[in-house]
């Protein structure tokens, strides 16, 4: 019994700490730096987590994390069999070498745990327990409204899209060229940083329409409600129910919300969230799908490319631009990491990450000429990176600028008032852009970039949250509740 015992030990053990080190060099290789609560926080929508995925990416899961363990574990025992077999003769040896299979075993597994939580962005929670969430939460329920001038709003989240691609020393040229001219240069804000909790799409999404940060709760919840707010397995019935976020706000206006992009919508819970915050239609691959709608090419989640998504895009504009007021949203998704999505409509043929953000880029510029040309007085444009692009090898890019592209476009003059923003900010930043008037400088725990606000104030502010965001916050936890 204890031989079967001391087996079943050592071969999963063994077989664990393989498949740790193995998803460790799979995170790192295909999506850089990855934080524990991105991964917790994917596994509370574990329900569509993979089938939803790109293809590709889930042949390399397959190969590396799986079959690679496999492979090497039935090595080991080949190798472990041999070596009893020809050199331990007598039950003493053979005693020694359990000893040791569990002796080794048990290393290998910590020192592949240790390995694992090197690797991942766990976070620094502080001791004081600060709660900043409900220090700094300006709840927008509390605030009236004035939509009497306010715009038409195209809101565009652009993948992994960043400054850093205009750097010509290491990509050669300046792939963003197209926005950096002066006319389009002035129009964004120095520095939109990429902080802890909005480094993944669907959080930066979040964070910058509610002004919240996407923080774990569910299964994976503490304490003496654990799990009381959850409806469904692995997944939730309802995102964040109790925020108030932007296509609200835009409600009360009667504003239309529309959301565009390219993967099936259950893929992190996206439809899920544009569901729950009052999106009036949503549009992803099985949509698309399902209208008869034919694209060339496959982008990640294999649906169509950006070039669809605008054109589809400018089809819905020109029919609501004079029935309704309106905020179409859009998620590209043509320069996912880790090579991006070559569309076979763009004139580059190298399948490369800069051939596919050149294209990208000009197909971004096409779209925005088109509605500035035609709407310029009608329709407010923003433009934002969702986070950081995830280079395989980041130490070459260290040192270098790693803000977030944005872009604010508006036939109106618009005064920035700092060169400083985190994702949270664009929340009151985009209510303010639009022309809604509301008496604040504040919602959520953003503050607006389009209103003064004492710039020491504010960088106290913008480091406190930084450094304790990741505080539990009972606060925050009613937002996930009916």
């Amino acid at each position: 019994m204890k031989k079967i015992s001391l087996l079943i030990f050592v071969s999963f053990s063994t077989l664990v700490s393989l498949f740790l080190i193995s998803l460790t060099i799979y995170l790192n290789r295909y999506f850089g730096e990855v934080s524990l609560t991105q991964i917790i926080f994917h596994l509370n929508f574990a329900n569509n987590l993979i089938v939803d995925s790109d293809e590709y990416i889930i042949e390399k899961f397959i190969e590396i994390c799986l079959y690679l363990p496999a492979i090497i574990y039935i090595i080991l025992c080949a190798v472990i069999y041999l070596l009893n077999k020809f050199l331990y003769k007598d039950s003493l040896n053979s005693l020694i070498s359990n000893k040791l299979k569990l002796f080794s075993s048990s290393i290998f597994l910590l020192s592949s745990i240790l390995y694992f939580l090197l690797n991942i962005n766990i976070g620094n929670i502080k001791l004081n327990k600060l709660d900043v969430i409900s220090n700094y939460y300006i709840d927008p329920k509390d605030l009236e409204y004035n939509f009497k001038e306010s715009k038409n709003l195209v809101l565009i989240y652009v993948e992994s899209y960043e400054n850093i691609f205009s750097d010509k020393s290491i990509f050669g040229e300046d792939l963003l060229q197209m926005f950096n001219t002066d006319h389009f240069k002035k129009k964004g804000f120095k520095e939109l940083n990429q902080t802890i909790l909005t480094n993944w799409t669907i959080a930066a999404i979040v964070a910058s329409q509610c002004g919240l940060p996407l923080k774990n709760v569910g299964i994976f919840s503490f304490g003496k409600n654990k799990g009381k707010h959850q409806r469904q397995v692995f997944g939730m019935k309802q995102f964040l129910p109790g925020a108030m976020c932007l296509s609200e706000i835009l409600k009360k206006g009667n504003y239309k919300n529309i959301f565009v992009s390219s993967p099936n919508l259950s893929f992190s819970g996206t439809g899920n969230f544009f569901k729950t915050h009052g999106y009036d239609e949503l549009y992803g691959k099985k949509e698309f799908d399902n209208l008869g709608l034919k694209y060339e090419g496959k982008s990640w989640g294999n649906g169509p490319n950006d070039s669809f998504l605008f054109n589809f895009s400018k089809n819905k504009i020109d029919n609501l631009i004079s029935s309704s007021k309106f905020n179409l949203t859009i998620l590209t998704t043509d320069t996912h990491e880790p090579n991006g999505y070559l569309d076979p409509n763009c004139k580059l043929k190298e399948n490369n990450i800069k051939s596919v953000v050149k294209c990208s880029t000009e197909e971004l510029y096409n779209f925005i000429y088109y509605l500035t040309d035609k709407y310029g007085d009608k329709i407010n444009i923003v433009v934002v990176g969702d986070h950081q692009f995830r280079f395989k090898n980041n130490s070459q890019y260290d040192g270098k600028d790693r803000t977030i592209f944005n872009r604010f476009i508006s036939d109106n003059q618009k005064i920035f008032y700092r060169n400083k923003l985190n994702f949270y900010d664009l929340f009151p930043s985009i209510v303010d852009f639009i022309n809604i008037k509301y008496v604040d400088n504040k919602l959520g725990i953003g503050v607006s970039g389009f209103k003064k606000i004492d710039i020491r104030e504010y960088n106290k502010r913008y480091n406190l949250l930084e450094e304790n965001i990741l505080n539990r916050s009972k606060f925050y936890e009613n937002f996930w509740k009916n």
